[in-house]
């Protein structure tokens, strides 16, 4: 695997992530996603239509709008195969295209719990249900293999310098040194996790109409006793994400460095996502106002992210190969 990415006999994973990207661009002009009301097919759009909107006049007129999220998943993906034909440096290539794809595959998962939720709020008894097809799951794996390829062609960009052979490893065997960055990532870290449970006091939403209680409820206190069970997963991942953090400020080994870094990559993104669903729930809910509790959530997430990719970064070391002899018969 390693002289498939690193040797003479690499990879073309930059011709593997146009590809992959065409194919998710072409995936816009397959079925989507169909609809159903009562048991019955309403429609079926494309994903072209999941940006547009669609209507349909069977038994009863009814209108689907079209969600931003995917126009904006669209235009992630054209960023990216776009990114991959400049003549720029292969580093910055990799991270750009890499970042574009990974914001096309959020923004699928976005439109698709948007339109999930709309229905939902639309028929209370369930009787709307939508079935994603084959289009919307082609463009999201092609979107995630874009990402995944640019990813190893910037782990092989960082292992080889101009007028060395030295490959870069994951150095898992050894003591790794302490350095400015794990240790700033694993403050960021430690911050975030802190954050997450300031995030669940305060209030996700408020709402204006007296009627309503509780006028505004958080994730800690919802206003509902069995709801108050929900909260068990953020704070969770807050006890969780700080372990991660203090492995990183005390440990030097290199494994548990890892699977910190790893768990705080992980647990960013779910918290970044976990805190947009209530941005999303409390700007859509009528007499209803945004509290900072979600925007402070996102960037719990954002924290532990950032955290775990600078503790990564530490584990990539150059050493040099154990055996090069002045030919090869292989």
């Amino acid at each position: 695997m390693s002289e498939l990415l690193l040797g003479k006999r690499s990879l073309p994973l930059r011709g593997i992530t146009r590809v992959a990207l065409v194919i998710g661009l072409i995936a816009y002009v397959l079925p989507f996603a169909s609809v159903s009301c009562g048991g019955q097919h309403v429609l079926t759009g494309t994903g072209l239509n999941a940006i547009t909107g669609a209507h349909t006049v069977s038994s009863q007129s009814q209108s689907y709008s079209g969600d931003v999220a995917f126009l904006l998943a669209l235009i992630g993906g054209m960023v990216a195969l776009a990114i991959l034909f400049l003549p720029i440096q292969v580093r910055v290539r990799a991270a750009a295209a890499g970042l574009a794809s990974l914001w096309s595959v959020a923004m699928l998962l976005v439109g698709q719990a948007h339109v999930n939720a709309e229905l939902a709020d639309g028929t209370p008894n369930g009787l709307a249900t939508v079935h994603w097809e084959a289009g919307f799951w082609i463009a999201l794996l092609a979107f995630t293999a874009s990402a995944t390829m640019m990813a190893l062609e910037l782990y092989r960009a960082r292992s080889i310098l101009p007028g060395e052979r030295v490959p870069s490893v994951l150095s898992l065997a050894q003591n790794m040194q302490r350095s400015w960055l794990v240790t700033a990532g694993g403050l960021v870290a430690l911050v975030g996790s802190l954050t997450i449970i300031v995030a669940c006091e305060l209030p996700f939403i408020h709402y204006t109409d007296s009627l309503t209680q509780p006028a505004s409820p958080s994730i800690a206190n919802p206003g509902f006793a069995p709801s108050t069970w929900f909260a068990a997963e953020p704070f969770g991942v807050a006890v969780l994400a700080l372990l991660a953090a203090i492995v990183l400020l005390l440990w030097r080994r290199a494994i548990p460095r890892a699977i910190a870094a790893s768990m705080l990559l992980a647990f960013g993104v779910q918290t970044s996502l976990l805190f947009v669903g209530y941005f999303v729930f409390a700007s859509k809910s009528q007499d209803a106002q945004l509290t900072p509790a979600d925007p402070i959530g996102v960037m719990a997430g954002v924290l532990l992210f950032a955290g775990g990719f600078a503790g990564m970064l530490t584990l990539i070391s150059r050493q040099p190969d154990a055996v090069e002899g002045p030919a090869s018969i292989n």
